[in-house]
């Protein structure tokens, strides 16, 4: 480089550091790093950075973990970008405690986690079986004003579905829906494998609105699609609609017992549960002003029946 008449600084060597690792070539960035040190030129955060997520990317956790120690010993104030790769490929590996431990450390140091670092902390902890802390992740991130990606949306209403969490599946399929605002998105996502298929069959369900969401029609339509058999169903949610209630009557014909707390259907929403749910021994719903005599009188005259 100087041979060319170009002066050897900081910046230049970040040029070439950056372009070798994005080119996967590590032990050249390497070599290049360790001659800044022979020659007196200081590496700064963008030099650390790059080694960082070139190293890690490939999987080489364990030499992104030493530049990051060197970064830290050098008294150089880490960036997001200098953690979070390193939690992403840790939880990628199923090491998600040592991925806990880099997130302390971060919050710690005063580092604001970006938002695909909570999307790989949920997934991590998801994928270990453990989706109630996966479920605590996606609360905080949430109140973070952090936007999950569609795709862990969806992985985590798979891992919901398997450990036979429905409520809380349908809570994230009405949140993504709410967030991404698409239309395309099949109620089957909730059955990703054929051994949920059975577990969709279930027989009592309840479904509180949680984590600042709300449940909407579309958790409804969903339950009238695959819980056939529900036998007993309460739900609290302001934001339900005959839509909604419609499915479930007319998808849960085995229905008994019936709970609805502040939901906002109508005469139409009541005589379809009066029509569809022929064995239904207990019905209550609060909160509701848009019913009328004629709705009432549907509900008496199956009772004289």
């Amino acid at each position: 480089m100087c041979e060319r008449g170009y002066g050897e600084t900081t910046v230049s060597y970040n040029t070439m550091i950056s372009g070798l690792c994005l080119n996967g070539k590590l032990d050249e960035a390497r070599v290049l790093f360790d001659q800044m040190t022979d020659k007196c030129i200081v590496p700064d955060i963008i030099t650390y950075n790059s080694l960082i997520q070139g190293f890690s990317k490939k999987g080489k956790i364990p030499e992104g973990t030493c530049l990051l120690d060197q970064l830290l010993k050098e008294g150089l104030q880490p960036l997001t970008a200098s953690y979070t790769v390193l939690i992403e490929k840790l939880c990628e590996a199923g090491n998600v405690g040592e991925a806990k431990a880099f997130w302390k450390d971060m919050v710690d140091r005063g580092v604001e986690p970006a938002a695909s670092a909570y999307d790989s902390m949920i997934l991590g902890m998801s994928e270990q079986g453990n989706v109630a802390e996966g479920m605590q992740w996606l609360d905080t991130m949430l109140k973070s004003r952090l936007k999950p990606q569609k795709m862990t949306f969806e992985r985590l209403v798979q891992y919901l579905s398997e450990a036979d969490r429905l409520g809380d599946a349908l809570f994230v399929l009405d949140y993504m829906l709410k967030l991404h605002q698409t239309g395309k998105v099949k109620l089957e996502m909730l059955l990703y494998s054929n051994r949920c298929r059975d577990k969709f069959h279930c027989r009592e369900l309840q479904i509180t609105e949680s984590l600042d969401s709300q449940i909407t029609d579309v958790s409804l339509e969903a339950v009238g699609s695959y819980c056939r058999s529900l036998v007993t169903f309460s739900l609290e949610s302001e934001f339900i609609y005959n839509k909604g209630l419609l499915a479930v009557a007319k998808g849960c014909p085995l229905l008994i017992s019936l709970e609805l707390l502040c939901s906002k259907m109508t005469d139409e929403a009541l005589q379809a549960i009066t029509t569809f749910c022929p064995v239904l021994q207990f019905l209550s719903f609060c909160g509701s002003n848009y019913f009328t005599d004629k709705g009432e009188s549907g509900m008496g005259e199956r009772k004289k029946g």
